[in-house]
């Protein structure tokens, strides 16, 4: 959508500029979303803002800066990742759709005043592209996180995690590293959902599935595998160290409390642990064996984290055991 929109937007560029960057405005900053008369590589950057004349324009919804710039002042307005050399002019116009501000529109010239005869019809022809583009492209990204997405927990669904995991173990065989797989589930949810009532279910699962982000590292998956069982992927983690994080997010999932109408509830969670290469060299494989491991700890009491023991041919598989509760 941004490129298409970009190239649109590139063609009703007002004659006297001969360079621009849109960029999308996120939570924590602002990213180069479009480019025109400088590099693909910008693509992605983010613009550091050095300057603050991103948030001052979109704050304040008037074009900026006033004033003249120097050329090594706009050289560097947007930070080292995205730099600007050889320009003397800039204006910056801010994004807009139904008074919600997706990012901002900069201009740039290589001659110092090429910007104070700006037509008015041009530039509102660009702004009209500019937010198109943006517009499109969050609403891509939406329907990305919906795809990716669970939408009750926030976390990696199934499918995604059947892809992510995959990848990841294929890195783990190219790079000779370790790969640690968690599986848990919340014990007696059965019990949960009949003593609590549904709602109450749902919103013990959002709550185990925080924890499971908070205590992750950002480079895991963290996954709603099915129902009230989790699943999560650590690169370069072994055996061991998957039970560490294992045991750190059992203790963190003690502390929570869900107010019900009956009074305050407690869960616990089971959790099963496998790696490659010592559980197995696919994925399939290592998922039975974190799987065998989470009844193991079901059936030795609950509320523990249990290492997944070296596979033998005498050991049924996942599929074949009993439901765990």
């Amino acid at each position: 959508f941004v490129k298409r929109d970009a190239e649109r937007m590139q063609q009703a560029l007002v004659a006297d500029a001969t360079a621009s960057v849109l960029v999308v405005k996120q939570p924590d900053g602002w990213t180069v979303a479009a480019q025109h008369g400088l590099s693909n590589d910008l693509l992605g950057k983010t613009a550091v803002d050095e300057f603050a004349v991103l948030r001052t324009v979109t704050d304040s919804r008037m074009p900026g800066p006033m004033g003249l710039w120097d050329g090594a002042r706009i050289g560097r307005m947007l930070g080292p990742q995205v730099p600007l050399p050889g320009l003397e002019a800039v204006r910056v116009f801010p994004v807009e759709e139904e008074h919600e501000t997706l990012g901002a529109l900069v201009l740039l010239h290589p001659r110092k005043g090429a910007f104070a005869g700006l037509p008015d019809d041009g530039v509102q022809t660009v702004l009209a592209l500019a937010t198109l583009a943006l517009s499109n492209r969050r609403m891509f990204e939406k329907m990305e996180r919906m795809a990716t997405t669970d939408g009750l927990t926030g976390l990696t669904n199934h499918r995604t995690f059947q892809d992510r995991a995959a990848e990841a173990l294929q890195r783990s065989i190219r790079y000779k590293k370790p790969l640690g797989l968690i599986l848990t589930d919340i014990d007696r949810f059965k019990d949960v959902n009949d003593t609590y009532g549904h709602p109450v279910g749902d919103e013990v699962i959002r709550q185990v599935s925080a924890v499971l982000k908070q205590q992750a590292r950002t480079t895991d998956v963290v996954a709603r595998y099915g129902g009230e069982e989790f699943a999560v992927v650590m690169e370069e983690t072994d055996a061991q160290g998957g039970l560490m994080v294992a045991e750190r997010i059992r203790q963190a999932v003690q502390k929570i409390v869900v107010q019900t109408e009956m009074g305050p509830l407690k869960v616990t969670i089971s959790l099963g642990v496998s790696s490659y290469p010592t559980h197995g060299h696919e994925k399939h494989i290592l998922i039975e064996r974190a799987d065998q491991a989470l009844y193991t700890a079901k059936h030795s009491g609950r509320n523990r984290a249990v290492i997944a023991s070296s596979p033998t041919a005498a050991e049924p598989p996942a599929a074949q055991q009993p439901e765990k509760a």
